[in-house]
């Protein structure tokens, strides 16, 4: 239906061009969803990109497969490279990224590279961009190799699940009268929950007691917790989780998954990780976040303590080692990713000259919001903030937190 286009079709797309861009899209979607919950983490992906018309290796993993949408993938080239949730890529020109790391919701610009650098959080990339590459964001054969056998344990795992519900629902429900029938189905979703929700728990379990420095050094805890990232994605539609938003029974299910809720809690969605190491203080909001207790950057994993407190407004996103302090009454966002400590102590300086706060890379971006290497909250809100080469920043206005 799709065929490879020139980056004039692109552009300038006839009628008949652009229903099929969307018939395609949207038959990926729809399509893809259960084999992205028991495959996520599996080069399975890269090969159907290659297949849809990526030039893709099988060394570069995708945390986020919507992104990679059919009519999309044959503007890219991607080598060794990771990518978050999200990821957008502008129509236009091709694109190339090798040795790369591109972070939640980054925007890549059409006609650019990006080589050995790393897109932070919210960030749009608008030039191209070439670094030494800190982190590497290439995964090893043994790795893959790791990856394929958890993703076959983990499919096993979820062809297991959907047994209970069937079975209660072919004899409370099927050839029954309509009153029965509807108890019977509500009773097979209901154990659907209870069974997704009970793997989850042991899966997070099986994790925690593999973070030792052999296992980790050994990348078997990396490639196990990142099926348990998966399987928590998977919780909110397989396992009925988005029913419970915005219910203190939320609270209950968090709870039992390991968070830490001192008081009331108000979730309206989006996504919450690594419950193990989520912190929250009585009468906290979170409105449409992404609430996290782990980061990447390359092919590194970090798992750690994530604290939050009063609301949290839509499109928030917090990792492992954000704090967010301070009354009930105290405010995070729109839009803005909190990476570190966030105090009440603020000092705004304008960087027109050089002033190493330890980034890295060179970016261009509306709204970028990241973490230096003293783990300081940064916050930015100009039209145009770059770093160069050495390390210096030039731009309008930066906001840190101390």
């Amino acid at each position: 239906l799709i065929g490879r286009r020139t980056t004039d079709q692109r552009l300038n797309p006839t009628f008949q061009r652009e229903l099929a861009n969307w018939v395609c899209d949207y038959h990926f979607k729809v399509s893809a969803s259960l084999i992205n919950t028991a495959f996520g983490t599996s080069i399975i992906w890269n090969a159907i990109f290659a297949l849809h018309g990526l030039d893709v290796d099988f060394r570069s993993t995708f945390a986020d497969i919507y992104s990679f949408l059919p009519s999309v993938v044959d503007q890219l080239k991607i080598r060794r490279s990771f990518f978050s949730a999200w990821v957008t890529f502008r129509k236009g020109q091709p694109i190339e990224i090798v040795d790369s790391s591109i972070g939640l919701r980054g925007i890549v610009a059409p006609g650019i590279e990006i080589h050995r650098s790393y897109l932070r959080t919210f960030s749009e990339a608008t030039e191209s961009m070439y670094d030494d590459g800190r982190h590497s964001s290439s995964i090893s054969v043994w790795q893959i190799v790791l990856r394929e056998v958890f993703n076959i344990v983990f499919f096993v795992a979820v062809c297991f699940s959907f047994i209970p519900s069937f079975e209660l629902f072919q004899t409370a429900a099927m050839n029954q009268p309509f009153g029965v029938a509807l108890l019977g189905t509500t009773a097979s979703v209901l154990v659907q929950c209870i069974v997704w929700t009970l793997m989850a728990r042991a899966w997070q379990m099986v994790s925690l007691l593999m973070q030792t420095d052999r296992l980790v050094e050994l990348k078997i805890f990396p490639c196990v917790y990142q099926m348990y990232l998966r399987m928590v994605w998977g919780c909110n539609d397989w396992g009925q989780w988005f029913v419970l938003w915005g219910t203190p029974y939320y609270n209950i299910l968090a709870k039992f998954m390991g968070a830490t809720v001192k008081g009331d809690l108000l979730f309206n969605g989006r996504v919450q990780h690594d419950f193990h190491a989520l912190v929250f203080a009585d009468k906290t909001i979170v409105d449409d976040s992404v609430v996290n207790g782990h980061y990447g950057i390359g092919n590194e994993l970090t798992v750690g303590r994530s604290v939050h407190s009063g609301v949290l407004h839509p499109g928030c996103f917090t990792v492992a080692g954000t704090i967010i302090e301070g009354p009930p009454t105290t405010e995070t966002g729109p839009w803005r990713a909190v990476l570190g400590s966030r105090s009440k102590a603020k000092v705004t300086m304008t960087a027109n000259g050089p002033g190493d706060i330890g980034l890295m890379g060179r970016t261009s971006a509306s709204s970028l919001t990241w973490e230096n290497s003293a783990n300081d909250y940064v916050e930015s809100s100009s039209t145009s903030v770059s770093e160069d080469d050495e390390g210096s920043v030039n731009g309008s206005e930066i906001s840190w937190v101390a």
